[in-house]
């Protein structure tokens, strides 16, 4: 992680043009790195599907995030790019100024506590991916604010692009996701256990499911009855982390590890079967041939204790058409 992530930070409490308190409260942030909202976001979010629940617009992010007990909508502005970004968080009033844990969910959703320039250097000593480095110097690993999150959108990823993934997710959040508002603005957030453990296979199906559907009915069994405990299951090492999941019906490896990835922020690991990073590594390093798992592996070996943020870098890559 990066020490001395923020070089200033200050509450702000907005006010109208009559001098009256505005509802929404935030903080600005100047970070000593460089970071790009968009770069970091459109990896995940495509602008003609959303909410998922993430709504994203050119310099801007807003969700719904759970804290605690509350579901709080937050907005997340870029001011400035460079060297040392400014960056402004905004949520309603009624949270109070006490604004600590948002600080918190939003640095740990978008990483931008991240020290990325090993993973930069890496790129940069790569002949084949060296023109890749100033493209990608804002880019910051994206993380869900949930375990439970990041498991079950693991799970829609399966043996389908991550387009097709992210219209069923939307379907979820605008059928069983929470809703906040924001000044005028609706936000959307990710259903809840309590939500989605309710829902029949048949009724998940209808959200085009497909195959999918008693897995996660079986997920939600589990976690419902205590035999998975996510918040705990989260404190043990990786392998272990990665070996329970990996028992449970409809969720292999490649699911675990990128559970593991997005929802725990081991960023060690990265599912080097994942389809999308073999025909990566097959077009770049393979002259065209066929990768396996072992042949992802062996080429990233190169990028040595940052070879799976590598990775993850080129993934960003390839769905922002830089390769």
């Amino acid at each position: 992680m990066l020490e001395g992530a923020y070089s200033k930070i200050r509450y702000l409490a907005f006010r109208d043009v009559d001098g009256v308190m505005s509802e929404i409260h935030g903080f600005q942030i100047e970070l000593n790195q460089p970071f790009d909202l968009d770069v970091t976001v459109d990896c995940w979010v495509y602008p003609d599907v959303q909410p998922t629940p993430e709504l994203k617009k050119p310099g801007e992010f807003a969700r719904c995030i759970p804290l605690g007990d509350q579901i709080v909508p937050v907005r997340v502005l870029q001011l400035d790019r460079g060297k040392r970004p400014r960056l402004q968080v905004q949520w309603p009033a009624q949270f109070g100024r006490n604004h600590g844990a948002i600080i918190t969910a939003i640095e740990w959703m978008l990483g931008w506590d991240v020290d990325t320039r090993p993973v930069l250097a890496a790129i940069k000593k790569d002949s084949i991916i060296a023109h890749l480095h100033k493209p990608l110097q804002g880019l910051r690993p994206f993380s869900h604010p949930t375990f439970f999150e990041a498991l079950v959108k693991a799970i829609l990823q399966q043996q389908v692009s991550f387009r097709s993934a992210n219209q069923v997710t939307r379907r979820l959040v605008e059928d069983y996701g929470p809703r906040c508002q924001l000044g005028e603005e609706q936000l959307f957030g990710f259903p809840t256990l309590e939500t989605l453990s309710v829902l029949s296979e048949a009724k998940l199906r209808e959200c085009k499911l497909g195959f999918k559907a008693p897995y996660l009915v079986g997920l939600f069994e589990e976690l419902v009855v205590g035999n998975l405990q996510l918040d705990e299951l989260a404190e043990s090492d990786t392998s272990t982390i990665i070996k329970k999941l990996d028992a449970l019906r409809g969720i292999g490896k490649w699911t675990a590890e990128l559970a593991v990835l997005t929802g725990v922020r081991r960023l060690e690991v990265f599912p080097a079967d994942d389809l999308g990073i073999r025909q990566i590594i097959s077009q770049l390093y393979l002259k065209g041939k066929p990768a396996r798992r072992t042949d992802v592996e062996l080429v990233a070996e190169r990028w040595g204790s940052v070879r799976s943020l590598v990775l993850y870098f080129l993934m960003c890559a390839q769905v922002l058409r830089l390769v």
